[in-house]
């Protein structure tokens, strides 16, 4: 299972969220509009919202996503690294204990148990998402649970110089410390990277 979730990792950018496309200099001067919005972001978060956990450690909080119904949480194995036991904080409000299953340090993944059944699974894509695509960030940076933030894919294939991850999907969308583990988003709400780090300006 590791292997197949290695491949969804992302690597965030702290930078502000694009603020769209501006007028060009030939434009006659008429009243300004709004651009069609290229993604229904309410509509993308209230799909997902069940399937988004939040992770309790004595050392900080991360995020997770529910990767199957049965309990199944993936997240980064960073944000329960030397954690003896944690908590997973759901949408509905309830919070349950967890515990690590399996984890790969040189992808960061882990993957966690829920002492909870019947979750709301996410959908996952297998494709890489296209450069330039909008995406949805949902997490909890600094900890505050389920934080929405929107951007485009910047770029695919990147490394971190110095760690291991490469590979990774590259986000303008704004990702804090606490943003570990939670997922970006497609249009149509499959998740299509798992953030793991951002690049402060």
């Amino acid at each position: 299972m590791l292997a197949t979730l290695a491949v969804i990792v992302l690597a965030g950018c702290s930078s502000s969220v694009p603020t769209g496309s501006s007028t060009t200099a030939s434009s006659p001067p008429v009243a300004a509009t709004a651009a069609p919005p290229s993604i229904d972001i309410p509509a993308v978060v209230r799909q997902v919202e069940p399937s988004v956990v939040t992770v309790l450690t004595d050392n900080g909080v991360g995020s997770g996503i529910v990767y199957k119904d049965d309990g199944t949480i993936i997240s980064n194995a960073h944000v329960v690294a030397g954690a003896r036991q944690f908590t997973l904080a759901f949408a509905d409000g309830q919070r349950v204990a967890g515990r690590v299953r399996a984890s790969d340090d040189i992808a960061d993944v882990a993957v966690l148990q829920a002492a909870r059944r019947q979750l709301t699974a996410a959908s996952f894509q297998q494709a890489l998402p296209q450069v330039g695509e909008a995406v949805v960030a949902i997490g909890s940076p600094l900890g505050f649970e389920a934080t929405v933030t929107s951007g485009i894919v910047s770029g695919l294939h990147r490394r971190i110089p110095g760690t291991p991850l490469t590979n990774l999907v590259h986000t303008d969308a704004a990702i804090s410390p606490g943003n570990s583990g939670g997922a970006l988003l497609n249009t149509q709400a499959p998740v299509v990277g798992m953030s793991v780090a951002y690049i402060p300006p």
